[in-house]
């Protein structure tokens, strides 16, 4: 199996040591180093093996639109302890973390259905060291907020987008214009409710999803019964109840 690495909101990354939970089980935490005792893990993350990751880096995205590419050389030594990966101002926290991969295209999106796509290369999307915070890349308006990125191939590549509603979209990565950093994108779905808003964008290479729901609930979604929409249609909806929302997407089958 793969190693899995443990990304927190503080920017930090660890291994996780989880060979033995089958045997000792426990909560996440228990498998992740003492020093990170306290900090929210945003991301588990299968790390590629060192035969794979030509052309690959990490991508981190931070709460202030800020994004940058690490070498992935530079946690594939990782000990027994947590390292830093990224830089952060205070009140900012990590809030995504991807595998770039060269010649493929970044796709972000914020809480008003904004989405930019921005190819991945050393000129819009450099990469840096372990202390430096990254340019910007997605411009926020007042009350906006990042919720997902991925990258994918923009040959047959999609993204999936959710809102709190229940508002399900499969998007072609073609049907998004390319961008450079900083620009506003385009509406990738049309939120129907005034008080909706988008709250993740994850990959469309994936066969099976999560969606978690408030109060503890979850559904099991698969992603061939998303029929792929056009840009800023209102897509199709997840029959919620009640005050029930949705507030994530977690990917289970590649």
């Amino acid at each position: 199996q793969p190693p899995l690495l443990a990304f927190t909101a503080d920017g930090r990354v660890a291994l996780l040591r989880w060979e033995f939970a089958g045997q000792q089980p426990g909560n996440l935490e228990r498998f992740l180093p003492e020093s990170l005792e306290g900090e929210p893990v945003v991301q588990v993350l299968p790390l590629p093996g060192a035969e794979q990751t030509g052309g690959q880096s990490l991508g981190l995205l931070s709460s202030d639109g800020r994004f940058k590419r690490l070498p992935i050389e530079d946690v594939q030594e990782l000990s027994g302890r947590a390292a830093t990966v990224l830089k952060l101002k205070d009140g900012v926290t990590l809030r995504r973390v991807v595998i770039c991969r060269d010649g493929e295209d970044l796709v972000v999106a914020s809480s008003a259905g904004r989405v930019l796509r921005v190819p991945v290369n050393d000129a819009e999307l450099p990469l840096m060291g372990r202390n430096a915070q990254g340019p910007t890349l997605l411009r926020l308006l007042p009350g906006e907020a990042v919720v997902g990125a991925a990258c994918e191939a923009a040959e047959g590549g999609s993204v999936l987008l959710a809102s709190a509603s229940g508002q399900l979209n499969k998007l072609p990565v073609a049907a998004l214009r390319r961008c450079r950093r900083g620009d506003l994108g385009q509406i990738g779905l049309r939120l129907e409710r005034r008080n909706d808003h988008l709250v993740d964008l994850c990959s469309g290479a994936v066969d099976l999803v999560a969606a978690r729901i408030s109060g503890s609930k979850s559904l099991r979604l698969a992603t061939a019964e998303w029929a792929g929409q056009e840009l800023g249609e209102v897509g199709t909806r997840l029959p919620l109840s009640g005050n029930d929302s949705l507030q994530e997407l977690i990917p289970l089958l590649r």
